[in-house]
């Protein structure tokens, strides 16, 4: 009895393939709708590569973790037009960063320019690794002077067991004296 009804709590091959694999096929089949859809691309290949190259420098400031290369948000669509029409104009590519940092900030920029105000934003990080191995310095010598005193100190054994008897002894007279 035992056996059947595990047998119909199962859930065997056949079953997993008919839910899972239809599930399967959906998600890889809708994978690429999720992707930016640029449909306007330059007659020029090598301003293609500059626009492609300019497009993933730049971060979309809707969606801050993506390129406006890479989202679907309409100021990214917008940014990928301006810069599309400076490529077709002849622009160079500092200038185009440049009309963009004066218009959005260094912010719009994966990698800002070193400047003074961006220079705290860019160090950070360094200030926090630097931090965290003094820590760690200063808790492992710690850890080993006192590893250390434990160990190699017969002196500081016997205070240590003095101390420790003479606490003893008043922890003793005191419930002697009640």
């Amino acid at each position: 009895m035992k056996n059947k009804i595990d047998r119909k709590n199962r859930l065997d091959g056949r079953t997993f393939a008919m839910f899972t694999l239809p599930l399967l096929l959906i998600v890889l089949l809708c994978a690429p709708l999720t992707q930016a859809i640029d449909a306007q691309t330059l007659n020029d290949p090598v301003l293609q590569i500059r626009y492609v190259a300019i497009g993933k420098e730049l971060r979309c400031l809707v969606c801050q973790n993506q390129s406006i290369y890479d989202s679907n948000a309409e100021l990214a669509q917008d940014l990928r037009r301006q810069v599309r029409e400076m490529l077709e104009d002849g622009r160079a590519d500092d200038e185009i960063y440049r009309y963009m940092i004066e218009r959005y900030g260094d912010y719009v920029r994966y990698r800002p320019p070193w400047r003074v105000n961006t220079l705290l934003l860019q160090l950070f990080p360094v200030f926090i690794a630097l931090f965290g191995f003094w820590m760690l310095w200063g808790t492992l010598r710690k850890h080993r002077s006192v590893n250390a005193m434990k160990a190699g100190s017969p002196e500081l054994e016997n205070s240590e067991s003095a101390q420790d008897s003479g606490a003893d002894d008043t922890a003793n007279t005191s419930t002697e004296r009640r």
